[in-house]
């Protein structure tokens, strides 16, 4: 019954493991897609880098 017990809290602790690596997964890409939201009406001031990238005539 000890090996079925510890098995189920295993199991248990497996679970809550991977719930919160979920959650913290979507707050993460939360995070990311508020911020780059957040940022692209900014591009007026802040032009996009690929403008820089092309040689100086």
């Amino acid at each position: 019954m000890a090996c079925g017990m510890w098995h189920v809290r295993g199991v248990a602790l497996a679970a809550l493991v991977a719930l919160v690596a979920l959650v913290a997964f979507v707050v993460l890409v939360a995070l990311v897609a508020l911020v780059l939201l957040h940022e692209t009406p900014s591009e007026e001031e802040h032009p996009p880098t690929y403008r820089l990238t092309y040689p100086p005539s």
